[in-house]
């Protein structure tokens, strides 16, 4: 590979979920937001989530109603650990060592890229999910910082 290109900061374009056979939808809205980083010694994080999140209705998180925190759980997503890169196979591995969800801590989550504009957009594609009652592909646009 030389120069890994991961390396680096990345803001979030876009996240779609595409069916096998429906329509797009967007698990975060049409303006998510986020930053996903790669170092160079094999570490990552993310953060992403919804552009459109309500404020809540106190300052103090432990106060906030159950309904609220629901809320701002479902939009929102986050997860840190080490990564590979199978260059062959065009993907790369994130290993959880954290995450905001305590059932992904431990997992191997692999993503499937390609770059483009000169190594400045990034695209990673999931495995087939099912999350609903029918499987799709996230698929998650990055731009460097």
């Amino acid at each position: 590979m030389g120069k890994n290109p991961f390396i680096g900061t990345w803001k979030l374009i876009s996240f779609a979920g595409h069916p096998k056979n429906g329509e797009i939808f967007f698990p975060l809205g049409q303006k998510p937001t986020g930053t996903l980083m790669y170092d160079d010694r094999g570490h990552m994080s993310v953060i992403i989530l919804s552009g459109e999140r309500p404020p809540m209705s106190t300052p103090h998180k432990w106060l906030v109603p159950q309904e609220e925190k629901a809320a701002a759980f479902d939009s929102f997503d986050a997860y840190f650990g080490a990564y590979a890169i199978d260059e062959k196979e065009m993907s790369i591995t994130h290993h959880l060592q954290g995450a905001l969800s305590p059932n992904w801590v431990g997992t191997r989550q692999k993503r499937f890229y390609t770059f483009s504009g000169n190594e400045n957009q990034l695209e990673l594609r999931t495995p087939p999910l099912a999350y609903t009652e029918q499987q799709f592909v996230g698929i998650l646009k990055w731009e460097r910082l």
